[in-house]
Order: C-alpha cells, then structure tokens, then sequence
C-alpha cells in the first residue's frame, strides 16, 4: 500500500512540473522529507498531502482512503512480537580484566 501511495505522489509531482526544491519550498517542506516520501521510505502528514495536491491543481479527498491505509501499515504492530533485549554484559565491573 505504501508504494501504491508513493506512486500516486510521484505522479502529483510530475503534473507541477517543479524541481524537488522548489515543491519543497511550496509545500513548506524539507527537500529530504520529500525524496522519501516519493521513494516510500515514509509517509507524509495529511496537510503534506494536501499543500502537494494543491500544488499540482487536484483535489486530495480521493487520496485520503489510501494515505490512511499507507499511514496504518507504517505504524509499528503493538501486538507484534519484540525483539528480546540483549543482556550480555557482566554484572559487576570487576568481571573486567585489563589486557596490556
């Protein structure tokens, strides 16, 4: 769902015709958080979405059902199983020994 999103991004970048730098600065929004919102590396908030169909003179409201999809896949599962935390240390610092 995420690419699907991040393709329909490209495709408003492409109807403004402007440069990643002068849509960044248009939307009020980092060239960076651009680059990854168009490769699917991120999401980007909705008044994002919105200033970026603005700009390319459509209406956002048929990308809202997609964004929110995209949005939910990209939140981390809280039921989703955890990564068991390391304890491989010693407990105590005399447990070191200095090697010279």
């Amino acid at each position: 769902m995420r690419e699907e999103f991040a393709g329909q991004l490209r495709q408003l970048r492409d109807l403004t015709g402007r440069s990643l730098r002068e849509l960044a600065r248009d939307v009020r929004a980092s060239s960076s958080s651009l680059s990854r919102y168009f490769s699917g590396q991120a999401v980007p908030p909705w008044p994002t979405v919105v200033a970026l169909c603005q700009a390319a003179g459509r209406d956002p409201r048929p990308l809202r059902e997609v964004w929110e999809r995209a949005k939910d896949e990209s939140q981390p599962s809280v039921t989703g199983a955890l990564a068991p935390v390391r304890n491989d240390l010693p407990h105590d610092i005399t447990a070191f020994k200095a090697t010279l």
